[in-house]
């Protein structure tokens, strides 16, 4: 099926990248992510008791509100790093929370 998929994908990404880049992606994006991240950390958090995870995530939502702070005409430079920093963070947060649930078991 990816061998199929994977041509189509490769010349539709263009198109779906220049639709994405429009005002209003970023704050739909946050409004997504921050209720879903604060959900999946804090009902881990409350099953292994791992407060490290918190604190990771909890940097991740401040460097996604650092990007949402700092985007605009002449900022885009520091709102990509602060978005990839955020990425980095969550996803570490997450995987560390998975880990800990599991081990858990």
């Amino acid at each position: 099926m990816h061998c199929l998929l994977t041509p189509v994908l490769l010349v539709v990404a263009p198109f779906i990248g220049a639709g994405l880049h429009t005002e209003w992606i970023h704050p739909a994006i946050i409004a997504i992510a921050v209720p879903v991240a604060l959900w999946a950390l804090w009902g881990g958090y409350r099953h292994h008791k791992r407060f490290s995870t918190i604190v990771l995530g909890a940097i991740g939502l401040g460097f996604i509100g650092a990007a949402a702070m700092s985007s605009g005409d002449h900022h885009d430079k520091w709102e990509v790093i602060f978005m990839v920093a955020a990425g980095l963070f969550l996803a570490t947060a997450h995987y560390r929370n998975l880990t800990a649930c599991r081990h858990k078991h």
